[in-house]
């Protein structure tokens, strides 16, 4: 097998990663569109009329049937190499050249030849990022001891799998085989893509934390008062965390005086990790940890309602470019102009949820679910209003109290985590078992 080596701006043994999360919109049956809206996944997380994200087609994790493991073979870049025993790597296998025609929602594309990973028996997750910097996504999936992941024929099917990203584990249902795991490429053009993994090794416990890292933005806030109550009302986030042993075990706080960023176009998130960030003395900020960006206003520049994230990844990892950061809008959280100082903290656990690994339980179209098989589904013909979605009324006692429900209102906020959520996010590149 081939060494794999890791990327030295993260090395192979850090401790903490930062992290975030994510929502996906899909939006047309064309490759141009589905690439287009992709690449900007970072998109809706929440909005005030729910946020749409790809989510896995069919009926949960629960028909899924596993076999045994495929042996690694000669020549299969070694993930061993990536990340010592008990740490966490980032890395590349390098430039894949594109050349080989492929069909993607009926269109045509070009594809690499498959790459093939040999994952060392102790790996708790892996995130497959096709490139980071580019419209690119997995053609092709071949899980150990699953076969093929990746269905190319349709919208629903296409979503099941990435996102566009791969991380395994989903579910309980779908966990992390260790052996020869095999993966293409695909792109619009034949421009060689640059793909990214992120691999974590060790064991998974009951228990799990993590670091965060909260940011304000000069003009988040209308008073100070405000400020106060928001941060005393972080006990809901804890709280939610808690059903399934998962804690912010350690972080900081800090400010970016930056005011042009209070009011951020969506399509400019990027900016936020890059600004400067001043760490307040008594709790100064964390390296490699979870940011958690509050803003004033983001603005969407597709989304109809008002957005109350955005982030990257589902899920992501940090240092990883277009892969860092969630943003909290902080107007978005007002009802009559007053803030709810609770609101804000059921918007960051569902999109952390995101960029941990967590698809929605139930997507906006009720036709797409999660791989989790005790997760709750809310399907189609729950539609009473024949709008062609299905919100948190017509879920009810079908998933729509589940903290990764599509949508939710602020009086009655979804905060339940199942067990097989927890699986996942307890496996997440970034947590520390305890």
């Amino acid at each position: 097998m081939r060494p794999f080596a890791p990327d030295p701006q993260h090395g192979a043994s850090r401790t903490r990663f930062g992290a975030f999360s994510h929502a996906l919109k899909f939006d047309g049956a064309r490759l141009d569109t589905y690439l287009k809206v992709m690449r900007r996944y970072v998109w809706v997380a929440l909005s005030l009329l729910g946020c749409s994200s790809g989510g896995s087609s069919g009926g949960g994790g629960g028909g899924i049937q596993g076999g045994p493991p495929l042996p690694c073979e000669a020549g299969d870049l070694d993930l061993s190499t990536l990340a010592a025993p008990g740490s966490r790597g980032v890395g590349s296998p390098g430039s894949l050249p594109l050349s080989e025609p492929v069909q993607v929602l009926g269109q045509t594309g070009v594809q690499s030849a498959p790459v093939a990973l040999c994952v060392p028996d102790d790996a708790v997750s892996m995130i497959l990022f096709p490139d980071p910097a580019r419209d690119a996504i997995p053609s092709s999936y071949v899980a150990s001891g699953y076969g093929e992941q990746v269905d190319l024929s349709s919208e629903d099917a296409l979503i099941h799998f990435i996102s566009p990203d791969v991380m395994l584990p989903r579910s309980p249902e779908l966990p992390l085989q260790p052996g020869r795991h095999l993966f293409r490429i695909a792109d619009q053009t034949n421009a060689p893509v640059s793909p990214v993994i992120a691999l974590r090794r060790g064991t998974v416990s009951g228990q799990a934390d993590f670091a965060l890292n909260l940011k304000f933005v000069q003009g988040a806030f209308q008073t100070d008062a405000e400020l106060t109550a928001v941060l005393q009302a972080a006990t809901l986030f804890d709280q939610i965390y808690a059903q399934v042993g998962v804690v912010a075990a350690t972080g900081g706080v800090g400010t970016i005086d930056d005011q042009s960023l209070a009011v951020l176009p969506d399509s400019d998130l990027y900016k936020l990790p890059t600004a400067q960030a001043t760490s307040l003395p008594d709790l100064p900020l964390v390296p490699d940890a979870v940011d958690i960006y509050f803003v004033r206003e983001l603005v969407s520049q597709d989304a109809a309602g008002a957005l109350l994230g955005k982030a990257m990844g589902i899920p992501g990892a940090p240092g990883v470019p277009n892969k860092q950061g969630v943003a909290i809008s902080i107007d978005a959280h007002r009802e009559g102009g007053q803030l709810l100082p609770e609101a804000p903290w059921v918007t960051i656990a569902h999109e952390l949820g995101h960029w941990f690994g967590l698809r929605h339980v139930s997507e906006r179209t009720g036709r797409t679910f999660d791989h989790a098989a005790d997760t709750p589904e809310c399907h189609s013909n729950r539609d009473a209003n024949q709008d062609g979605l299905v919100d948190n009324l017509e879920c009810a006692g079908a998933g729509a109290d589940n903290l990764m429900f599509w949508t939710y209102n602020f009086q009655n906020p979804p905060t339940k985590i199942s067990p097989g959520q927890g699986f996942v996010l307890r496996s997440s590149f970034v947590m520390e078992a305890r």
